[in-house]
């Protein structure tokens, strides 16, 4: 007979299991913005998709705003982490941290299909709801803030002076111009014309 000792552990329930199945639901509704928009991204439809019942996406989420808005909050944590981890890669030099930050824009995961169709349908969220559209613009503000201290960095590397917001404000115009473009029409240009261009803008800023 097996000692009591040598009997089989039960899995031990573990608290990251919520958050586990609200990260399921979470990439099911961006799924679903990708392939139905905002207006046919129901209730029901994210619940198919995510093969559950309304009852426990009520359990993790306020209804469909509350989720639409954590997955803006996941999108936006996906395109950070995705552009921290290219900076990291090429040290502190501020040339070589912004050109990291236009080659994140238009590398996976960040430039794809599905994320792209994602972000189009939130942008066009930003236009009626004033979570998203607060949320859309914490996130901007923040990005362009990012490229203005580089732009400034390596003005004064070069001993110019640029008008930095103004400059990030145009960067960011023509990445999210390029953006829409190319999900419009995948065969307008390849992913490395995009980045070119606005490698292209950036070094006649410092010429």
């Amino acid at each position: 007979m097996a000692k009591l000792s040598d009997s089989p552990k039960k899995p031990k329930f573990v608290r990251e299991e919520p958050e586990v199945r609200r990260k399921l639901l979470i990439e099911a509704t961006l799924r679903c913005l990708a392939k139905y928009g905002n207006s046919g991204t129901t209730v029901e439809v994210i619940c198919k998709a995510a093969k559950v019942s309304r009852g426990l996406l009520n359990h993790h989420f306020n209804g469909k705003s509350d989720i639409i808005v954590q997955a803006y909050e996941y999108m936006s944590d996906k395109l950070d982490n995705s552009t921290r981890g290219l900076i990291e890669e090429i040290g502190s030099e501020p040339q070589a941290q912004l050109e990291a930050m236009i080659k994140a824009a238009f590398s996976p995961p960040t430039f794809t299909k599905e994320d792209l169709s994602i972000w189009i349908s939130l942008w066009n969220l930003a236009q009626v709801d004033p979570q998203i559209n607060g949320l859309n613009k914490r996130h901007y503000n923040k990005y362009r803030r990012s490229i203005a201290h580089l732009i400034d960095a390596v003005a004064d590397e070069n001993k110019i002076s640029i008008n930095s917001s103004r400059a990030a404000l145009s960067l960011t115009a023509l990445m999210d111009g390029l953006w829409l473009e190319w999900c419009l029409d995948p065969d307008a240009f390849v992913p490395q014309e995009g980045e070119a261009a606005c490698l292209d803008f950036i070094k006649r800023l410092f010429t």
